[in-house]
């Protein structure tokens, strides 16, 4: 008679490989990731609600007006305030971290950010005629969309840096969450009215965002309090190069689209929409990966300040290696089941081949890696070298699409293109920026603690959190 083993006379089990896979996967996050993917991932559904609910009610020559409006939206907007984000957040959690009240650093952004959104409003302002004509075709209401995006934009994002400085990350991800929400339901309205002008729903996508902020930042009125008297320095000495490699982030990002718009001839005028329709199916993994940006520079900042740099670039390197591992999938999933999406959200006028996908799905996976290595660089403070390395993405883009023919192909390959020379750039300028003795380290902790005194962190737990 076999006898049989008691539970507690069992041979331990061997830990299941695919459960330590995503172990690592997660332990690769920073923390805070979880809380603000949950509202990225409701932005993200609600944004791709927005797109194909005005795909089907206005159909791909309209829609491509208002794709334009959506691309040079985030060109400029975050283009110009994500690095307002940055530092505010960087700010604060560097105040917070010494115990010091913030609120002085919030009121200069306050003034900083306007500053910038009127220089923003009166530069685009002055070249309305030609955006108008060659990118709305002539329908000035969208102008007036974009102008007022400007302004939603600029509350977002400096909302965004103050939840994510005192580590609010459950905020943050409700803040973004509802504004995506406010556009996607005025649109949806105008769709289900059967309203087929193009006004509307570009007015909606500037306006509607300025409703759902105060929902949120009302509930978080008092989370800096009096500190010390903040110098301009504090939040302005890199945000020059911050904006460059912003702006070019951006552009890099969102060239792909402008140029098929500007390349396209009168026979051509609904592949613009079309390619926009696939190119938003294709950057899935982009628009979720900013749940883990929110986290990661104030968790790279922390290691860097903190004189912990081989932690430093293992957290970078067990990123890299998730996003790799993840984006193989991304890819494969795009190019099999891309165009059947395509259908599904925008209907059977939108269609792009899987060669199409492939590209798209691979150059947005290729950029993912550069942005991590760009927020490494941001968190050693290596400003300069971040602008380089965008720059060269950018002028990688223009001489692929320089050299090619075909409308579509010529583009696809110039955003992998790009996207691969920054990466390439981006990742070459870190290894040179990493200190590899002690000797370096102290430089580089002299030169860090000299650009910003008061980002002194102490090397006790201080790094923001997602709160309950």
């Amino acid at each position: 008679m076999n006898q049989v083993s008691s539970p507690s006379a069992a041979a331990p089990k061997e830990p299941d490989i695919g459960n330590r896979k995503l172990d690592n996967v997660l332990a690769a996050l920073p923390e805070g990731s979880v809380a603000v993917a949950v509202g990225v991932f409701v932005a993200g559904v609600a944004a791709f609600g927005f797109l194909s609910v005005s795909a089907r009610a206005l159909g791909p020559s309209q829609y491509s007006d208002l794709a334009a409006l959506w691309i040079l939206g985030f060109i400029a907007g975050p283009g110009v305030f994500m690095p307002l984000e940055q530092e505010v957040a960087r700010a604060i959690a560097a105040r917070r971290a010494k115990g010091l009240g913030a609120r002085p650093v919030l009121q200069r952004a306050i003034i900083l950010g306007g500053a910038m959104l009127g220089v923003l409003v009166v530069a685009t302002t002055a070249v309305a005629g030609p955006i108008t004509s060659h990118l709305f075709d002539h329908k000035g209401v969208l102008f007036l969309g974009f102008l007022i995006c400007l302004a939603s934009l600029y509350v977002g994002y400096l909302g965004r840096g103050y939840l994510s400085g005192n580590g609010k990350f459950t905020a943050y991800g409700w803040l973004v969450a509802l504004e995506g929400i406010a556009r996607l339901l005025p649109v949806a309205v105008f769709a289900a009215a059967g309203w087929a002008s193009v006004g509307p729903y570009g007015l909606a996508f500037g306006v509607a965002p300025l409703f759902a902020y105060p929902l949120v930042l009302s509930r978080q009125r008092r989370l800096t309090s009096p500190g010390p008297e903040a110098h301009w320095g504090e939040l302005t000495a890199a945000l020059g190069y911050l904006v460059m490699a912003a702006l070019l982030t951006q552009l890099l990002l969102n060239e792909a689209p402008v140029t098929v718009k500007l390349l396209s001839t009168a026979s051509q005028k609904a592949l613009a929409g079309q390619f926009l329709a696939g190119l938003v199916i294709a950057r899935v993994p982009v628009v979720l990966f900013q749940a883990v940006l929110a986290a990661l520079l104030p968790k790279l900042a922390h290691l860097a300040a903190s004189n912990k740099f081989k932690e430093f670039e293992a957290t970078v390197l067990r990123l890299l290696a998730a996003i790799a591992g993840l984006g193989v999938v991304a890819v494969i999933g795009a190019t099999v089941a891309g165009n059947i999406a395509l259908h599904v959200m925008n209907g059977p006028k939108y269609s792009l081949g899987r060669g199409d996908f492939a590209f798209l799905s691979t150059a947005s996976i290729v950029f993912i890696l550069a942005l991590t290595l760009g927020q490494a660089l941001i968190a050693l403070r290596s400003y300069s070298y971040l602008s380089i390395g965008w720059l060269a993405g950018a002028l990688g883009f223009a001489a692929a699409v320089a050299m090619g023919h075909a409308l579509l192909l010529r583009v696809e390959v110039g955003f992998l293109v790009g996207s691969a020379t920054s990466a390439v750039v981006l990742g070459a300028l870190l290894l040179k920026r990493l200190p590899r003795t002690s000797e370096a380290q102290r430089r580089l902790q002299e030169r860090l603690r000299e650009a910003h005194p008061v980002d002194e962190v102490p090397t006790v737990e201080a790094s923001p959190t997602a709160s309950p």
